[in-house]
């Protein structure tokens, strides 16, 4: 057997420490970024994304579950685009881990041996940072700064 990368060499941990790590790095830059594009319209001026309104526009609501999660974030930090940004960080953070465990044990499933299952894991975890992660990266670039 050749000598593969590093990441599949390391420890479990290190190698998970390694993912949230390049994970933060490429999102860091959103973070200090303020609201882009429709964040205004659609999770600041929103009644049915504030907390204090979002009960009584519930039956109105397109896509209630991301409502909530907006409402639930206003009732915990208030209009605060750091904290927007850190909890779609955070999101971005998780499904990448479910990427990981996903796409390896499905390799393992369809028969693959546990180190081919284990690439396959952190390849599709690493492809899925850099596609989940672009267009965000994208828009904060382009956004000019005042």
């Amino acid at each position: 057997m050749g000598q593969g990368p590093l990441i599949e060499k390391a420890p479990v941990p290190v190698g998970l420490f390694v993912l949230i790590l390049l994970t933060a790095v490429a999102f860091w830059p959103g973070l200090s970024a303020g609201f882009l594009y429709d964040d205004l319209r659609d999770v600041v001026e929103n009644p049915a994304a504030q907390a204090e309104t979002f009960a009584e526009r519930l039956p109105q609501t397109v896509r209630p579950l991301l409502k909530a999660s907006y409402a639930l974030q206003d009732a915990m930090t208030g209009p605060s685009p750091f904290a927007f940004h850190a909890v779609n960080l955070g999101l971005h953070l998780a499904t990448t881990l479910m990427v990981l465990a996903l796409l390896r044990r499905a390799a393992g499933l369809a028969g693959h041996a546990a180190d081919v299952a284990a690439r396959i894991g952190w390849m599709a975890a690493l492809v899925w940072i850099g596609l989940s992660l672009w267009p965000s990266l994208w828009c904060i670039r382009r956004w000019p700064t005042r």
